[in-house]
């Protein structure tokens, strides 16, 4: 999750302050080659099966039967439905609203360097922050109460990018609404995955997690894509007003599914 964070430093805010530098064909091939850089470490990597791995090869599972079967026994769970809608939702209305954000400080009249350190680089080591502090809180709070309660604040985090919009223009303030809503998604971010990796089978972890961030990223991209359409259309302000109702909205499949798993401490389902 911190890994995550940090390349959304690089690929966000870093960026845009390289593109006021160095131009935009020079910040892409510098990002490029930094990509490359990282997958080095794979080429030394050797893992070797575990006994729960080789159980995941059973006959039943071979070729795209196999697979078809894997992911029925995964959905059929009790509350795997109102997950797997949570899964979905979760973070559609943060991904309608936070894409919209360098156009809002944009039309603001913030410059391109300005919306780079403060919605990149600053920003996201607030969410880094929160990633730090989210997992902490998970052992505390419980995987539940973590999942329903960041979810609140991502709601109020995504709100208060309404008084940009309402005409709020100072640097300072502008700066902790920023710094604010990407704590929160730190928070959420830590406690959405957690709860994916919790509906795993010991028997096949990597494939019901791909399953899980498959239906996230697809449904989130959608989310994305309908952002700049739904606010060319309505408005900065309605875009915010629906992203935080949209993310309160989301938490109710969540609390469907904790009731119908009977498990509210949100740990592994078998």
């Amino acid at each position: 999750m911190v890994g995550y964070k940090l390349g959304m430093v690089a690929g966000s805010g870093l960026l845009l302050w390289l593109v006021t530098r160095f131009g935009w064909q020079a910040s892409y091939g510098g990002l490029a080659c930094l990509m490359l850089v990282v997958l080095v470490p794979v080429l030394f990597m050797d893992q070797a099966p575990t006994p729960t791995q080789q159980a995941a090869t059973h006959a039943s599972w071979y070729g795209l039967r196999g697979y078809v079967n894997m992911f029925r026994e995964f959905v059929a769970r009790p509350g795997l439905g109102w997950w797997l809608l949570t899964v979905a939702l979760y973070k559609f209305g943060d991904s309608l609203g936070s894409r919209m954000t360098g156009p809002l400080l944009t039309d603001s009249g913030y410059s391109l360097a300005q919306i780079g350190v403060i919605t990149g680089i600053a920003g996201a080591s607030a969410g880094v922050l929160g990633a730090f502090i989210g997992g902490a809180a998970l052992l505390r709070l419980g995987h539940r109460q973590a999942l329903l309660g960041f979810g609140v604040l991502q709601a109020v985090g995504l709100a208060g990018y309404l008084f940009i919009v309402a005409g709020v223009h100072d640097l300072l303030a502008m700066g902790a609404i920023v710094y604010f809503e990407q704590f929160a998604d730190g928070l959420s971010t830590v406690a959405l995955f957690t709860m994916m990796m919790d509906r795993c089978r010991a028997q096949s972890p990597g494939t019901d997690y791909s399953l899980q961030a498959s239906l996230m990223v697809t449904v989130t991209g959608v989310a994305a894509m309908v952002g700049g359409l739904f606010t060319d259309q309505f408005g900065y302000a309605a875009v915010f007003t629906a992203a935080a109702l949209l993310t309160l909205l989301a938490l109710l499949p969540a609390v469907m599914f904790f009731r119908a798993s009977g498990r509210g401490s949100g740990h592994a389902v078998p």
